[in-house]
């Protein structure tokens, strides 16, 4: 028997941390990476607020499922991804 994915990050903080910004952002429904509202809704236009999820409970590192995660930190994950691929001097363009 599997289980369903597990979340992560919601409203662009993890599920353990109860400060009082991650607080505000869920409250406001607020992306942090976007600086402005979630733009992840369901089909009744409540928002998701899903950054990341486990895969499996066998799973130790979340995978990111929003597009807008990738921006944080200066777009540290498109950097990675693009070192990876065309190496270590690549740059991201970004606007």
């Amino acid at each position: 028997m599997s289980r369903q994915p597990f979340i992560a990050e919601w409203f662009g903080h993890n599920l353990a941390d109860w400060s009082p910004e991650s607080i505000q952002d869920r409250e406001a429904e607020r992306c942090p990476f976007l600086a402005s509202a979630c733009t992840k809704s369901f089909n009744d236009n409540t928002r998701s607020g899903v950054c990341s999820a486990y895969p499996s409970v066998k799973a130790t590192r979340p995978v990111v499922i929003c597009p807008n995660r990738l921006y944080a930190d200066g777009y540290k994950i498109l950097s990675k991804v693009a070192a990876t691929a065309f190496g270590p001097d690549s740059n991201v363009i970004h606007p």
